[in-house]
């Protein structure tokens, strides 16, 4: 339909800042080159390999679960926990990362979004 990718985008840029404030509200921490070289010279790596147009925040938030998370807010940031980051070797990060960049270059969050606001509605 036409004009559902913005409403979709207008009405989840609330809901994700939601979501991404209730993330972040742990400890957590913004990848750099100072902060965290290491997980940062990965995440440049999937950005180059996915000759990904631009850097998106990246934080690691403090939780002993292995995860990681995409959430578009005000702009898209991807999260990993700290146990991902513990327990996780390169190039399994490379991998994680990569695929949560995949979900940002394919536009997966809005649909992703969009369909568990509906579940949740109806």
């Amino acid at each position: 339909m036409p004009g559902l990718d913005d409403l979709s985008r207008w009405l989840l840029r609330g809901l994700g800042g939601l979501r991404l404030r209730a993330h972040l509200g742990r400890e957590s921490w913004l990848v750099d080159r100072r902060s965290m070289p290491r997980i940062d010279a990965l995440y440049r790596e999937a950005m180059a390999v996915l000759d990904a147009p631009r850097r998106h925040p990246l934080y690691v938030v403090k939780d002993d679960r292995i995860n990681a998370a995409t959430t578009e807010a005000r702009e898209p940031t991807l999260t990993l926990t700290s146990g991902a980051v513990d327990a996780l070797s390169d190039g399994e990060l490379l991998a994680v990362l990569g695929h949560e960049l995949g979900h940002l270059l394919c536009e997966h969050l809005v649909y992703q979004q969009l369909s568990r606001l509906l579940l949740s509605l109806g």
